[in-house]
């Protein structure tokens, strides 16, 4: 398979994954049992740990075989686990920003929300300079705990966070 291939993997699960996690979500909702907005941006980190969590066997088979390569469904189950996170950030996040920010000041605040993502991009790529540095299966551990310290940092404010955006705002799902 050629590597470019690779690129569509995350947009046609996007499409695939979508209803199945809305509907998820509804049942949840029905069951009064949905995590909150914020609790699924945190669930959102962990889940991206988790699949960079896989790749680290994937690294260590292919630094045992000769010409370092291993079967395509490491990275397939990595961009699975990647765009259930996804899912569970990105339009999640948009939909709290609306929620929370003063009506006069939405706009500006998803341009912050999308300066957030510019930023993390830059910072991915200062990430993925170290690519060559290190074993690779000591890069994907690195990432694997930055993300993971980032959802645990979310579920940590979680509570205090709820508290004071419910003091200002009517109760929501936060």
């Amino acid at each position: 398979m050629p590597a470019t291939w690779f690129q569509a993997v995350n947009p046609a699960l996007i499409f695939i994954l979508t209803p199945f996690i809305t509907m998820f979500w509804a049942r949840q909702s029905r069951r009064k049992k949905e995590p909150s907005s914020i609790a699924k941006m945190s669930l959102a980190c962990l889940m991206l740990s988790g699949s960079y969590l896989l790749m680290i066997p994937a690294a260590l088979a292919s630094a045992k075989v000769a010409g370092g390569l291993v079967s395509m469904w490491w990275l397939i189950g990595n961009t699975f686990l990647m765009t259930i996170g996804e899912l569970y950030l990105s339009p999640v996040g948009l939909s709290l920003v609306t929620k929370v920010a003063p009506a006069r000041m939405v706009s500006m605040m998803m341009g912050v929300w999308f300066l957030s993502s510019f930023v993390g991009n830059y910072l991915c790529g200062f990430l993925g300079t170290f690519w060559n540095k290190i074993p690779k299966e000591m890069f994907f551990l690195l990432l694997a705990v930055l993300t993971a310290v980032t959802g645990l940092g979310i579920f940590l404010v979680l509570k205090p966070l709820k508290r004071a955006l419910h003091s200002e705002h009517a109760p929501m799902d936060l």
